[in-house]
């Protein structure tokens, strides 16, 4: 919740807990490459390559988000200002796993940072969240 943010009760959006679901099993794919392409999955799914494309970030959303989103406390005044690129990728790995600089003039060096996207400081841990995809609902 943000400073000034108006409270309200909270309450599930179907659409958005699906769509969630769907980024997480597209992600999921395409790191374990059971999935070739976006485009592929977009075809076996019978939607545009585009929406795969939208979607699949989603599995990237910081816990605290995703936990907001199943609880029903979901914001949308919840913006990261943080300026990220392609290149923050490698930085984060790089930075994650300690493996330095690609170097060379690199871009990796003047990325924006992906660290606000994660908590990984073990303070708050929460155990595992699955969903239908058909329904978005928490499943068991």
């Amino acid at each position: 919740m943000l400073p000034g943010e108006a409270v309200v009760a909270p309450r599930t959006d179907p659409a958005l807990l699906r769509a969630l679901a769907r980024g997480y099993q597209w992600f999921g794919e395409l790191a374990a490459e059971t999935a070739v392409s976006t485009k592929q999955t977009a075809a076996r799914e019978g939607v545009s390559d585009s929406y795969v494309r939208h979607l699949v970030p989603l599995a990237l959303l910081a816990p605290a988000i995703v936990d907001g989103i199943c609880a029903g406390r979901q914001s949308v005044c919840s913006v990261d200002h943080t300026i990220t690129d392609l290149t923050s990728i490698p930085r984060f790995m790089e930075d994650n796993w300690s493996l330095g600089r690609i170097g060379g003039g690199s871009y990796d060096a003047i990325a924006g940072p992906l660290s606000n996207l994660f908590d990984f400081s073990g303070r708050r841990r929460t155990k595992r969240l699955f969903l239908d995809l058909d329904t978005g609902e928490q499943s068991h």
